[in-house]
């Protein structure tokens, strides 16, 4: 197991460096050209949902409720069912409890159960903090090393054993250690022991000790650590010991930072990768150890002294590296769980490896995963340049960092099972939900799955007329936190509920990895002016809606789009130049905001693609490129037609740093020789090229593709591959560039022509941020030649969900050339459906369990080509409403947008402008910005009689004039009576009795203002309310802290015989804060119950 704290002998650390300074657009209209623009760099492609099978799955980034803790945790480990923790703090307190409520007095360690999140008793009581964790084979007896010398009572020092079930201290391991432990790992009947100690139990142990499981007597293993042992793991099967630390010598050899040692005599055995990787002394160190059978894995944290900051694989056998990464950002803690592994850290800048790049300000992604084969890139700089290198996975949660260690970290432990993920350390948040010290993630299988697309703002469609008929909407790519593949849907239309889906498509972000994206639509009518808007959806069906735009189509008739643009848009171009200008110097962009300023060109020749009249240009002086700079990707195709028959050759299409003239860096570019050989090169800590064996300067069209992928460059012309190389999976990440049409430098490259700019015609120029497959290139070979391939089917679906029963409907799939022929289903519950044939394409499954379901349906078109798509389906069990109970919701679900479907009383309607409302942790959370309101109703539910209770709570506090929480008694169509909290800056509550009549609120009686009780942020208020009788109707309300019992008299009664309000309504909750407040507040809600009264 690992030391987490990884402090010096007299627990300080030094980090002051760190805080220094188109799919089915032409399926369904016809009429709309759908493509995505220029996304950087970035190769974190896996995801809970991975679009390629090979690649590992992560866990959810959902932040599961969690018990938590007031101080920092250290160390974690699963055993079983059971989480337990160490570290530094004095109490625990329920997820979602505000700090220094609802707390529980933990003494430095804890236990939780890991499928609920909920604190177990289990309470050893240690009087100083744990540092390390581990547990016996047998799972019966957990051991925690550290700095303190007492355990609930019994001495101990520095190293106690403890029964697991109920936290005894066992009348074991009673040797004293003269200082702290920080390392401890089990293999069998041994427990070996690493830290800053020198003696144990009298004897001379110099920081490495080993002891007996059962008896806990310390054995004769004593190698020796010239400093302080942080790490420890004993790979299984090998008798082997492998320690980390700051130490520089192991039994006095040279062994800096890690090394390996006989798990039975202690002798040093070779472990090469230190001769790499060297971290040691008091700035630098290997901070944590694990291992399977066949490698080791590290982590490491450097200042200055040191060269690791990220993470490293051995092999266990050898001792020999097999993959580092360059990352910087220190790494405190790892978990390997199959082929993922998990860490803790600060990581800011991966882009050694194709993650995340260093910003200003520093930007810190504080837990990432990594696939443990190097599948990845190799590392293009810094200290390990040209090793091979991990593949970053899309992982990214959010966590903030916090205070209390005076660090600024957010994790550092990390922790898990085949299950689940558990994180601990000092973040106050996670995904922006306050949760202190703890937080699990669970699999795809055992998670709510509703992480949502993020990027509101940059959603926001920027319009822009093309021609003729047709305008442009550029946006900001959004991102998720544990999908990298999102689909996008350009919405045209003033309301959403009707609006039209003009396109739809598809591309993977990560936050740091946010391109441009496009969509150019030709179906509105000419002269109209329209509203747009953009909408995301993630694997999983959640989904956002960005903020709207409008635009006026020019006047003129929009020529539909080609056949070849079909295409092209289909395979996922992010950018795409025509060339079909009549004239002038503009050439736009057909997929992002890169419009290019010819130079020199000459328009209106003729183009390439058979049986299509559009033109293409000329090029002789290269080009202008618009828009922003871009990271470059990873993965890319790029694609022209040209026709030339030029002797000085030139650059058809590249990846540059400048938009204009020439670059000083560039690469990812497809050239020609003066000999008219076609080059593809990119730039992987040297210049890479494939070339073409023959020319292809003849003056005939030829279309060419350049690609780049995880199997190496290849290079396609007229459809066929005619080279390839293996060995070079990667461009260069640290240049922010453009794409450039028609020249830029080739200065130092392989066969590099007389001109750098191409002399002739080019047409259909797209760029791709994945390599295109060898059929995708075949088929816009062929399509470009006028032979018509088949286009795949569009698979689509939907549901309607009666309790356990759902009825499935894939009549909108659909084929653009032909006919759908099957229907294929997975239910997600080891149950498939029988092949529907024709044009039936519904069907109906019943569900033995609630729960959320993937769906799957696999259409296959006359031609046997296929397509899929799945859906979350969530089905539960029928809710029989007990005696009097007209409505209850204890909002024991999940929900990006809305409250959705209450246990009793149907789906919750919200309507309030810029507010949000959405169910997670077990509650309603209701956001609300400074003079907006929310109301949210149970339409369902229509009663005259009603007694609603429930609970309430601001996670923090209203400024101005405070925050007004009400709870709607009888609503409808003119109006409502409720009983309405005000909750004002100064933590006084305010209760009163009101009407709506026409809009207007008016209170009915006075207002009375609580004695005794001042609110403070995460205070839960318990509400009930009654309103009974008509014509007079009689209100009465009381309000009281939850935690104390309910008052006998009600806090208000009034009657009232308003006539617009005797009639039956429904009931809900409703939220309004003051204009005068300078921030939004997030009112919660729960155990909502609405019953008639006795």
């Amino acid at each position: 197991m690992v030391d987490i704290a990884g402090m010096r002998a007299d627990g300080y650390q030094d980090h002051r460096k760190k805080w220094r300074g188109l799919v089915n657009a032409f399926v369904s209209v016809g009429t709309v050209l759908a493509v995505v623009g220029s996304l950087g760099i970035g190769t974190a492609t896996a995801d809970t949902a991975p679009t390629v099978p090979t690649i590992p799955r992560t866990v959810s980034a959902d932040a599961l409720p969690t018990v938590q803790v007031d101080g920092v945790v250290w160390a974690q480990i699963v055993v079983g069912n059971t989480v337990y923790v160490t570290g530094k703090f004095a109490n625990a307190r329920p997820a979602g409890a505000a700090p220094g409520t609802n707390l529980v007095p933990r003494s430095n360690a804890l236990a939780y159960d890991l499928d609920t999140g909920e604190l177990k008793p289990w309470a050893p009581a240690l009087n100083g903090q744990g540092r390390a964790l581990e547990a016996s084979a047998d799972g019966k007896t957990v051991f925690v090393g550290g700095d303190f010398t007492n355990v609930s009572g019994v001495n101990r020092y520095r190293l106690a054993a403890v029964d697991a079930d109920n936290g005894t201290v066992l009348n074991i391991f009673t040797s004293a250690l003269d200082a702290g432990v920080r390392a401890l790992e089990v293999q069998g009947d041994t427990l070996y022991v690493g830290g800053i100690f020198n003696t144990v139990g009298g004897q001379a142990r110099q920081r490495l000790a080993a002891f007996n499981v059962a008896t806990g007597a310390a054995l004769p293993w004593a190698p020796k650590a010239n400093a302080e042992v942080m790490a420890i793991t004993a790979p299984p099967g090998s008798n082997k010991v492998v320690v980390g630390g700051r130490f520089t010598t192991l039994n006095g050899a040279n062994n800096v930072g890690v090394g390996s040692l006989d798990a039975t005599s202690g002798a040093t055995i070779s472990f090469p990768t230190n001769t790499v990787v060297r971290n040691s002394g008091i700035n630098s160190a290997i901070y944590s150890l694990s291992s399977d059978a066949g490698t080791v894995y590290g982590t490491g944290y450097s200042y200055g002294s040191g060269n690791l900051e990220s993470v490293f694989a051995s092999d266990v056998a050898t001792g020999n590296l097999r993959w580092v990464s360059g990352c910087r950002g220190d790494t405190y803690s790892n978990v390997t769980i199959g082929d993922v592994m998990y860490v803790a850290g600060h990581p800011h800048d991966c882009s050694q490896i194709g993650g995340l790049p260093q910003t200003e300000p520093w930007s810190y992604q504080w837990s990432l995963a990594f696939r443990t084969n190097a599948s990845g890139p190799i590392n293009s700089s810094g200290n390990f340049l040209g090793k091979p290198a991990p593949e970053l996975l899309h992982w990214l949660p959010t966590l903030a960092p916090g205070t209390f260690t005076g660090q600024k970290q957010a994790g550092w432990s990390i922790a898990g099972n085949d299950r689940y993920i558990v994180l601990g350390g000092e973040f106050p948040k996670v995904n922006g939900v306050p949760q202190e010290g703890l937080v699990r993630f669970a699999i795809k299988d055992q998670a709510p799955n509703k992480e949502a697309p993020n990027g509101y703002n940059e959603l926001l469609p920027a319009m822009t007329g093309v021609g003729p008929g047709a305008v442009r909407a550029t946006w900001t790519a959004a991102w998720d936190r544990d999908n990298s593949h999102l689909t996008y849907e350009l919405l045209r239309g003033a309301q959403l509920s009707t609006a039209t889906v003009a396109a739809t498509t598809a591309n993977d972000a990560q936050w740091w990895n946010r391109g441009r994206m496009g969509a150019t639509d030709t179906s509105a009518p000419p002269g109209s002016t329209q509203t747009y808007r953009v909408r995301v959806t993630d694997a999983f069906g959640n989904t956002m809606v960005g903020p709207t735009a409008t635009a006026t189509v020019p006047a003129g008739i929009a020529s539909p789009p080609s056949v070849y643009q079909e295409l092209v848009a289909r395979d996922g171009a992010v950018h795409y130049w025509r060339l079909g200008e009549a004239s002038g110097t503009l050439a736009s962009d057909w997929a992002g905001d890169a419009d290019l300023t010819l130079k020199s060109a000459q328009r209106n020749v003729g183009g390439a693609i058979v049986g299509d009249p559009n033109p293409s240009t000329s090029f002789t002086a290269g080009s202008k490129t618009g828009g922003s700079a871009q990271f470059g990707p990873q993965s890319f195709s790029a694609e022209a037609w040209f026709n030339t028959t030029t002797r000085w050759g030139g650059k058809i299409i590249g990846f540059g740093s400048v938009n204009t003239n020439n670059s000083a860096s560039s690469d990812r570019h497809v050239y020609m020789s003066n000999s008219g050989q076609l080059l593809l090169g990119a730039n992987a800590n040297g210049f890479r090229t494939v070339a073409s064996p023959r020319s292809y300067n003849d003056g005939k069209w030829h279309h060419v593709v350049g690609v780049l992928g995880s199997t190496g460059m290849r290079l396609y012309v007229d459809g066929e591959q005619v080279a390839e190389r293996a060995d070079t999976v990667q461009a260069e990440y640290r240049t922010a560039g453009y794409w450039r049409v028609g020249g830029d430098s080739l200065g130092g490259w392989p066969s590099a022509p007389l001109s750098s700019n191409f002399s002739g015609a080019l047409d259909e120029v797209a760029v791709y941020n994945s390599a295109l497959s060898s059929d995708a290139v075949q088929a816009h070979w062929q399509r470009g030649q006028g032979v018509v391939a088949n286009q795949p089917p569009v698979a689509a679906f939907t549901e309607t969900v009666t309790d356990l029963a759902v009825a499935f409907d894939g009549s909108t799939s659909a084929d653009p050339d032909g006919t759908i022929v099957s229907y294929e289903w997975n239910f997600g519950d080891d149950a498939t459906g029988a092949t529907i044939t024709g044009a039936d394409a519904k069907i109906d499954h019943s569900y033995a369990v609630a729960g959320t379901y993937a769906v799957t349906l696999t259409v296959v078109d006359n031609s046997g080509a296929k397509s899929t798509a799945t859906h979350p389906v969530t089905v539960k069990d029928a809710v029989v409403p007990a005696d009097g109970e007209v409505a209850k919701d204890n909002f024991d679900r999940e929900t990006v947008s809305g409250l959705g479907e209450a246990e009793v009383g149907g789906v919750w309607s919200v309507t309030g402008g810029g507010a949000k409302a959405s169910v997670e942790s077990g509650s309603a959370k209701v956001t609300v910005p400074a003079g907006r309101s929310a109301t949210m109703l149970l339409p369902a539910v229509a009663s005259g009689d009603v007694d609603v209770s429930h609970s309430m709570w601001l996670e923090v506090m209203p400024t101005g004039g405070g925050g007004y929480l009400s709870t709607v008694l009888r609503s409808g169509a003119s109006g409502d009576y409720r009983s309405r909290v005000r909750i004002l800056a100064d933590g006084s509550v305010q209760v009163s009795l009101t009407k709506v009549v026409a809009g207007t609120e008016t209170v009915l009686g006075s207002v009375v203002t609580l004695p005794g009780l001042t609110y403070t942020a995460g205070k839960h208020l318990r509400v009930r309310a009654q309103v009974l009788g008509a014509s007079p109707s009689t209100l009465q309300v009381k309000v009281w802290d939850e935690e104390m019992p309910e008052p006998v008299q009600w806090t208000r009664s009034v009657t009232d015989s308003t006539p617009e309000l005797q009639a039956l309504g429904s009931t809900g909750l409703a939220v309004y804060i003051s204009g005068s407040s300078t921030e939004p507040v997030v009112a919660r809600f729960d155990n909502f119950e609405v019953a008639r009264p006795e």
